[in-house]
């Protein structure tokens, strides 16, 4: 039971190729051996752009920590989507605003984590997760938030690159 918990708290770092789930989630009660379904309109490329990279690496972090993998999205095929296929994750077709196809994707997997890779896609499926997945812990990628990615530039700049890994609850001390 995640006690009333919605969200988890996710760093990723760059340097040390690791992604870590903070402390919010150890409380949580989310534990391995559990099943992950990420929401992506994209499939994850990782040689194309930081925030294919970043996904996944969610992707297999989440793996090595003994999660089934599901990965769900609304965009054409690609190599990509065959490479995850590969990797062992289940691999979910929705097309945009077909309900059916998300609850099909939500009952396969049964998800104990959904990762929302994007603001809009949280957006787009919550409403539907929350309600055939209650349960789930419901995780919002921060990858598109351009403020955090200018907080974590500023942090580089007058702290080092430790700084930027994390980013605290309270900002105001780069203010």
């Amino acid at each position: 039971m995640l006690h009333g918990h919605n969200v988890i708290c996710m760093m990723f770092s760059r340097f040390q190729g690791a992604v870590r789930v903070g402390r919010c989630a150890l409380h949580s009660g989310v534990r391995s051996g559990g099943s992950v379904l990420f929401l992506s309109p994209l499939w994850p490329e990782d040689t194309s752009s930081a925030a294919g990279v970043r996904t996944s690496a969610l992707v297999r972090a989440f793996s090595d920590w003994g999660y089934r993998v599901s990965y769900a999205a609304w965009a054409a095929p690609t190599e990509s989507r065959e490479t995850l296929r590969r990797q062992g994750v289940a691999i979910h077709e929705v097309k945009p605003n077909r309900s059916a196809d998300m609850e099909a994707a939500v009952s396969a997997s049964r998800p104990d984590v959904v990762v929302f890779d994007r603001f809009f896609a949280e957006e787009a499926h919550s409403f539907l997760v929350r309600d055939l997945a209650p349960e789930a812990v419901r995780v919002l990628d921060m990858q598109d938030l351009h403020a955090l990615r200018r907080w974590r530039q500023r942090a580089f700049e007058t702290r080092g690159a430790e700084a930027s890994l994390s980013v605290s609850m309270n900002s105001d001390s780069l203010n």
